[in-house]
């Protein structure tokens, strides 16, 4: 007895080195329970699939029953433990293939089959087969699964076409044994050595396998706060779930262009998404035009311009507009129409009868600072004539005060200047005969001087003072009491030249009802 149970010893320890797995076998553990979803007439269980027997044929397998929607046979391993791989035997009986086995599903969990369903967060897939009829899968298959987890489970909803035809329909596990390698949490490797500076570790490395939100040897390393849900690998950093929008790289520690739209890409950072309006090229860095009318192309920069700019990315001031914005107009009369950008100066010169840096003054025109000259003349002109009109007032009604007083003394004052006029013009009253003729005269002659012979006629007017009352300005207004007269011929003793002398023929009536203070005469 003592030598057959020393015998089985060294042939397990001889299988485990032949094998070259020194991982422990969790299913073979005390505490170890395996159980099934149904089992085929009640005696086909699913311990014999822990048993340590590898044999598969059908009456040493654990069997689920036929007829239902779903098969799934579980290890439950009594707490968590760090898993490197699982190795399943699967029914091979000679005439019967492992047809019923075709894809089927591995998962791992902390919570039970009956209480998890497939492809859940409390779930953990390390394997699905995807093999179809006719094709078989292999009947022994070795999965790595390298997790954390107390139940292993293998599951299946598939029916084999070959069991309907044998009126044995329903998805079924014919599982002859399974094998679950790894160690206790917090040690590693085919040994199972404990982690060194953390409470758990890769199971094949070593590497520290950290909590949420922390990586490293040491678990000493943050994941960056942008990687999304705060998750990352727990060697590497790298964000597990991609990047919270606006960051990029493996551990979302770069920043996309705030031009991009919704985000770059996770690995280049180029704008996939478009650029926000304003916004141009593939990292959206270029802005558009303030010239362009709207949002310009995305890639090239160009647009439709605004009023007063032109290019195909309008950035440059049209010829006849300038300043900061284009929106100033050049002036009108700038030859060619054209201007300086800068300051609107005409670049050609003016038009006609314009002048300026901008040709915005005629020539004809006073300058803004002539204005006030003009309006102090303008305003003194006006004084002027409000004195003059004063002035003018004053002197009408004196001179009315005047006639008025010469109309009392008008015979006296008509005598007095009859007798002036005698004697400076030589008026004759008495004599009614020119030296050598015989007619009738009119009442007085005024000798007018000496005339050249052949003068034959002579305009005489009357005019009368104008008196500024300074005696100095004299103006004289032409009067209709003035006569043309022949010249007469001077045959008196005392003539001395060959000259006639003429006269102008006055009437006395003529004189006396005359107005006028003295007689002159137009040559």
């Amino acid at each position: 007895m003592l030598l057959a149970m020393a015998l089985t010893l060294w042939s397990s320890i001889f299988l485990i080195i032949k094998v070259g797995y020194c991982y422990v076998n969790l299913s073979r553990k005390k505490g170890t329970v395996a159980s099934q979803s149904s089992t085929h007439e009640g005696a086909f269980l699913a311990s014999r699939s822990i048993d340590g027997n590898k044999g598969q044929t059908y009456r040493e397998c654990s069997h689920t029953a036929l007829g239902h929607s779903i098969a799934w046979f579980q290890v439950d391993l009594g707490g968590e433990y760090s898993l490197e791989s699982v190795k399943i035997y699967y029914r091979n009986d000679a005439n019967w293939c492992p047809y019923r086995f075709r894809q089927f599903y591995l998962d791992v969990s902390n919570g039970s089959a009956g209480s998890t369903t497939t492809l859940t967060s409390q779930r953990k897939r390390c394997y699905k087969d995807n093999t179809t009829a006719l094709a078989t899968p292999p009947s022994v298959i070795d999965i790595s699964c390298k997790e954390t987890a107390r139940y292993v489970i293998v599951e299946t909803t598939y029916n084999a076409q070959e069991a309907i035809y044998l009126n044995l329909s329903g998805p079924v596990l014919e599982i002859c044994e399974i094998e679950v390698y790894g160690c206790s949490v917090g040690r590693y490797g085919e040994s199972c050595s404990r982690c060194h500076g953390c409470s758990t570790c890769d199971i094949i490395s070593g590497a520290c396998q950290c909590g949420v939100s922390f990586f490293g040897p040491n678990c000493s390393n943050a994941c960056s706060v942008y990687c999304k849900g705060n998750l990352c690998n727990n060697v590497t950093g790298s964000c597990t779930n991609g990047c919270e929008i606006g960051y990029y790289k493996d551990k979302c520690k770069w920043t996309c262009n705030p031009g991009c739209k919704n985000g770059c890409n996770r690995n280049s950072g180029s704008c996939d998404n478009g650029c926000i309006d304003g916004k141009y090229g593939i990292e959206c860095y270029d802005v558009c035009s303030v010239g362009c009318i709207s949002n310009c192309e995305r890639m090239t920069g160009t647009c439709m311009c605004k009023k007063g700019w032109q290019g195909e990315k309008c950035r440059e001031c049209s010829p006849t507009f300038y300043g900061p914005s284009c929106e100033e107009e050049c002036s009108p009369h700038c030859y060619n129409g054209t201007c300086y950008v800068n300051n609107g100066s005409c670049i050609d010169g003016c038009t006609r009868d314009y002048t300026g840096d901008k040709c915005t003054q005629g020539l004809y025109e006073t300058s803004p600072e002539d204005h006030g000259t003009a309006i102090g003349a303008a305003v003194g002109a006006s004084i002027f004539v409000v004195i003059a009109v004063v002035v003018g007032v004053v002197t009408l009604r004196l001179r009315r005060k005047r006639d008025d007083s010469s109309k009392a003394q008008k015979d006296e004052r008509k005598e007095s200047r009859i007798k002036y006029e005698k004697e400076t013009t030589y008026v004759n009253r008495q004599d009614h005969s020119l030296p050598g003729k015989d007619h009738s005269l009119p009442d007085s002659h005024v000798h007018l001087g000496k005339r050249p012979a052949n003068l034959k006629t002579q305009e005489i007017g009357l005019y009368e003072i104008m008196d500024s009352g300074n005696g100095e300005n004299k103006t004289y207004e032409n009067d209709v009491i003035a006569k043309t007269v022949a010249p007469v011929t001077n045959t008196s003793n005392d003539a001395s030249e060959e000259n006639g002398n003429v006269y102008l023929v006055i009437n006395e009536s003529q004189l006396n009802s005359s107005h006028y203070d003295e007689l002159h005469v137009q040559n």
